[in-house]
C-alpha cells in the first residue's frame, strides 16, 4: 500500500545508497526461477511478480534518494545486480516477460537521473554497455515472440496481435515525467509524498498490459529523453546503436494490422520524444521514409497519423530533395513498365497524390511555398491525363490540403485549376458528373474552400449557390440561373439565413452522414448550402476541426476498406468519410 511504502522510503531514502542497492540484489537473488519447471506459467509469473515488486520499490528509492553525491559509488553494485538479473531471465524459459529488463531499465534511468552526468569515462561508457543490453533483451524477446522479423525484415502486414486496452493517458504523462525530471536535474530533492508515490506506481501499474511490444515502447518514451541527455550528453554520434535497436520496435507496432491500436499510439509517441532529439534523425528517417511509402501506411490508426507529421514534417525539412523526387515519382512503386495497364496506372498516381498531401499536411504553413508552382503543374498534368475517379478524388483532396497549408496570396494561379475541376463534376453537362464518391470530394472542397477562404470565393460563391446579394439582384436573366449546388435540390427553396452569431465556421462534412445515393446527396447539399449561409456572419474558423476533417481522409485504407486500426469503426460508429 502507498502509505506503507511512503513510510518505509522516509526512513530508507537517508540510508547508504551502496549498501541499499547491495540489499536490493541480495533480494533478488533469493527470488529465483525453477528452471526444472519452466513451463509452468504460475510458478514463473509468482517468481516474476516478486522480482517486480523489489525492482519497484529499488525505482522509488532511486528516484527519492536524498544523498544523490553519493549514489555514484553505489554504481558497481547497481550493474552488477542488472547484469545478473539479465542473465537469469534469459534462462528462465519461454514464459519470459519484458517486464523485468523494463524495470531493471527504469532503476537505471533513476540512477543517472539523481547522478546527473558524469565526467568519468569508464563508468559512462559501462552505463552505455548496460543500456544497450537491456534494450537489446527486450528486442530480442520481441523477435523470438514476432517471429524473428524485428531485426529490420518488414512484418506482414496481416499478422493480426491482440492488444488489450491501455490507458493512454499512461503514454503521455510518461513522457511528460519524462522530459521535466530531464530538466529538473538541479531541482531540489523530493519530499517524499502520497503524490511523488502516485505518479510512480500509475506509471509501474500501467506497465504490465499484457502486450510485450506496448510494454516496451510506453518504458521506451518515458526512460530515453533522460538517458540521450544525460548517458550522451558529450557523445552523440554514438546514440545510432541506440537508436538502431528502438526503432525496429516503433516500426513493428507501425507496420503491424493491431485489434486495438495502442501500440500504434506509443510507438508514434516514441518517434515524437526521437524528434525532439533532432540529432537521432540519421537512425530513424529511412525506416520513416519506406513507411511512408508503403501500401498499408494509410492503414495506421488517426492518433497515430496525427503525431507521425511531426518525424516526417523534420525529415521532409532537413531533405528538401526528397519531397521533389517524390513529387515526381522516384522511389515510388511504378509498376510493371510497357506491361501496365491505366487502371494500375491511376491506382499509382493516386497512392502518390496521397502521399504528396500528407507530406504538405505535416508542413509548416508555406513551408513548401517555393514548390507551389511545381506541385500545381503536377496536379494539372494528372487531371488530363487520368479520367479514372480514383484519381480526380485524390486531386481535390490534394487541393483541401493546399488551402491549409498555403497563404491566400500565394493561391492566385491555384483557383483557374479548382474552378475547372468543380465545373466537370458539378455541371448537367459534366464529364464526370455521376460518380457519387466523385461528387462528394468536390463537395468536400467547396466546403473547406468556404469555410477557410470566404473572401478569396465571395467572386465565385454564385456559381455554387444563392446568397442575400443574389435575390436581391433586379436582372431577371441572373435570377433564372440556378446556381451548380442547387440544381442537386429536391423540393429545396432558395431562401437565405440571416441570422448573426459569434460562433467559428467549420466544415460541415466533419459531422455529416454518410451519402450513399443521389437521393441523399441531394439533401447533404441542402444541409450543407443552409449551413454555410448561416457561416456568412461568423469570424474565424475552427483550425482544429478544418485538420481533422483532413485526417479522416488519411485514415482510409488505400484498398477503400474501413480502417479496422481506427477506434471510431472498431467501436461500432459510422465511418463517415
Amino acid at each position: 500500500p502507498v502509505p506503507c511504502l511512503m513510510l518505509l522510503i522516509a526512513a530508507l531514502r537517508n540510508a547508504t545508497p551502496s549498501l541499499m542497492v547491495q540489499a536490493l540484489a541480495g533480494r533478488l537473488q533469493n527470488i529465483t526461477f525453477d528452471r526444472k519447471n519452466q513451463n509452468n506459467r504460475d510458478a514463473t509469473a509468482a517468481t516474476l511478480a516478486g522480482k517486480c515488486d523489489v525492482l519497484f520499490f529499488g525505482e522509488v528509492y532511486l528516484h527519492l534518494c536524498a544523498q544523490s553525491e553519493a549514489l555514484l559509488t553505489a554504481w558497481p553494485h547497481l550493474q552488477a545486480m542488472c547484469k545478473a538479473e539479465i542473465l537469469n531471465w534469459a534462462s528462465s524459459g519461454a514464459n519470459r516477460s519484458p517486464l523485468l529488463p523494463l524495470l531493471l531499465l527504469r532503476c537505471v534511468q533513476r540512477f543517472v537521473q539523481k547522478t546527473g552526468p558524469i565526467t568519468d569515462k569508464r563508468i559512462k561508457k559501462e552505463q552505455q554497455d548496460l543500456i544497450h543490453q537491456l534494450v537489446a533483451s527486450c528486442v530480442s524477446l520481441l523477435s523470438s515472440k514476432r517471429g524473428g522479423g524485428l531485426g529490420g525484415e518488414r512484418l506482414s502486414t496481416a499478422t493480426a496481435i491482440s492488444s488489450p486496452s491501455h490507458p493512454e493517458a499512461i503514454l503521455e504523462s510518461s513522457a511528460d515525467a519524462s522530459s521535466s525530471d530531464a530538466g529538473a536535474l538541479e531541482e531540489p530533492q523530493p519530499e517524499v509524498t502520497a503524490a511523488v508515490l502516485k505518479v510512480t506506481v500509475g506509471h509501474v501499474s500501467g506497465l504490465d498490459s499484457g502486450d510485450s511490444l506496448l510494454d516496451t515502447l510506453v518504458t521506451l518514451t518515458l526512460v530515453l529523453p533522460a538517458l540521450l541527455d544525460i548517458v550522451w550528453n558529450d557523445e552523440r554520434e554514438k546514440t545510432l546503436l541506440l537508436i538502431n535497436q528502438v526503432v525496429p520496435m516503433a516500426m513493428l507496432a507501425l507496420r503491424t494490422n493491431y485489434r486495438l491500436s495502442q501500440a500504434q499510439v506509443a510507438a508514434g509517441q516514441l518517434l515524437v520524444m526521437l524528434c525532439d532529439h533532432s540529432y537521432t534523425i540519421r537512425g530513424w528517417k529511412k525506416d520513416v521514409w519506406e513507411l511512408l511509402h508503403e501500401p498499408s501506411f494509410f492503414s495506421i490508426n488517426r492518433q497515430t497519423l496525427l503525431k507521425l507529421r511531426k518525424p516526417i514534417s523534420l525529415m521532409m525539412a532537413m531533405e528538401k530533395s526528397a519531397f521533389v523526387d517524390m513529387l515526381a515519382g522516384r522511389g515510388f512503386a511504378q509498376g510493371s513498365g510497357f506491361f501496365q495497364n491505366r487502371e494500375s496506372e491511376s491506382t499509382i498516381r493516386a497512392r502518390l497524390l496521397r502521399r504528396v498531401s500528407f507530406v504538405l499536411f505535416a508542413a509548416a504553413k508555406d513551408e513548401y511555398m517555393e514548390f507551389l508552382p511545381s506541385i500545381l503543374e503536377r496536379i494539372s498534368e494528372t487531371m488530363k491525363m487520368f479520367v479514372q475517379p480514383l484519381v480526380h478524388i485524390e486531386v481535390l483532396f490534394c487541393m483541401r490540403v493546399l488551402l491549409t497549408r498555403f497563404s491566400p496570396d500565394y493561391l492566385a494561379s491555384f483557383w483557374p485549376l479548382v474552378l475547372t475541376e468543380l465545373i466537370s463534376i458539378f455541371s448537367p453537362s459534366g464529364t464526370m458528373r455521376n460518380d457519387l464518391d466523385l461528387t462528394v470530394a468536390a463537395l468536400k472542397f467547396v466546403d473547406l474552400a468556404l469555410v477557410l477562404a470566404p473572401e478569396e470565393l465571395a467572386m465565385y460563391r454564385w456559381m455554387f449557390f444563392t446568397d442575400t446579394s443574389d435575390l436581391m439582384n433586379n436582372d431577371s436573366e441572373f435570377r433564372n440561373f440556378v446556381p451548380l449546388l442547387e440544381q442537386f435540390f429536391i423540393g429545396g427553396d432558395r431562401t437565405t439565413i440571416d441570422s448573426v452569431t459569434t460562433e467559428q465556421r467549420k466544415p460541415f462534412f466533419a459531422q455529416s452522414s454518410v451519402i450513399t445515393s443521389q437521393e441523399s446527396i441531394s439533401r447533404v447539399i441542402q444541409n450543407m448550402v443552409r449551413e454555410h449561409k448561416k457561416m456568412f456572419t461568423m469570424s474565424g474558423c475552427d483550425l482544429d476541426a478544418v485538420n481533422l476533417s483532413l485526417v479522416d481522409h488519411f485514415a482510409i485504407p488505400e484498398d477503400g476498406a474501413p480502417n479496422r486500426n481506427d477506434p471510431q469503426v472498431f467501436a461500432g460508429t459510422e465511418y463517415q468519410d
